[in-house]
């Protein structure tokens, strides 16, 4: 079921539907909260909604999870730098 969550949040992402999104990402989450991808697709779903501190907070899970993820960094950074430009 988490990656039908994932997939479902996916096409909500592709659709602008960044709240459904990120909602179907914090399902995937309750059911697996041990994988990065999850963590850093719900960042997004937020940086999309404007929501840059709670982005940040799970770009910062998925690094924990998995310190070498190089998209969790880069997007850590562009929500730092969206952060820093307000």
């Amino acid at each position: 079921y988490v990656e039908a969550h994932l997939s479902l949040g996916n096409l909500f992402i592709d659709g602008e539907r960044y709240a459904a999104a990120a909602a179907q990402y914090r399902r995937a989450s309750s059911l697996r909260p041990d994988r990065p991808a999850v963590y850093n697709s719900l960042g997004t779903a937020l940086a999309l909604q404007g929501k840059y501190e709670a982005a940040l907070e799970q770009y910062r899970k998925a690094l924990e999870l998995d310190p070498g993820y190089v998209q969790a960094k880069d997007n850590l950074d562009q929500a730092l730098q969206l952060i820093e430009g307000h």
